[in-house]
């Protein structure tokens, strides 16, 4: 899996005036390999830092569960390898597409590299893909042209999903997480 270089840059949305940062932040970094499931944990405390990790037989999960106060910003081609994985579990697969969410609203991400990493979502479970509603529908306003038909087809695709499944009618379902799939399908109908 190769060494993994890091920098600190203090995240913030696409336009925003830069925010100092006067010195670098202690922080752990973890890195699950998905090929042994083994998580590689490191403390990063400068600005740009090269971590090697050894017996790695997979890809790297950067921030596994997303439990730590950092956002990866990865290349399209590390992404793409991450999303295609069929290991991840719920907890890791929300907390990727919420970095993908983060990454596109910070400007490391154009329209097209999201709808290409997004696409396989269709496949997982619903908070996945109520994490992935929410990247989609964020991305609206800026999808233009030749790429509008693709983002409208997977926007569709995942709220027909969760209007067949969860429906419009009281069905008596108490659950919360129910309910917010239903708002969130409805506020992107």
């Amino acid at each position: 899996c190769g060494p993994v270089t890091a920098r600190q840059v203090r995240w913030q949305p696409l336009g925003s005036p830069p925010l100092p940062q006067d010195r670098p932040w202690q922080i752990p970094l973890c890195f699950k390999d998905l090929g042994t499931g083994q998580n590689h944990c490191r403390l990063m405390d400068q600005p740009k830092e090269v971590f090697e990790f050894t017996g790695c037989e997979g890809p790297l999960l950067p921030n596994p569960g997303g439990a730590a106060y950092m956002v990866p910003s990865l290349g399209t081609p590390w992404l793409g390898a991450l999303m295609a994985q069929t290991s991840l579990t719920e907890l890791e697969h929300v907390a990727l597409v919420y970095d993908l969410r983060k990454a596109y609203s910070a400007g490391h991400l154009s329209p097209e590299q999201v709808l290409a990493l997004a696409q396989g979502v269709s496949g997982t479970s619903d908070r996945v893909q109520q994490q992935a509603l929410g990247l989609i529908g964020d991305m609206g306003g800026l999808v233009e042209g030749d790429l509008r038909p693709r983002w409208q087809a997977l926007l569709g695709r995942l709220g027909l999903v969760h209007a067949l499944e969860h429906g419009w009618r009281d069905d008596g379902i108490d659950d919360p997480a129910h309910w917010q799939i239903r708002r969130t399908t409805l506020s992107w109908a």
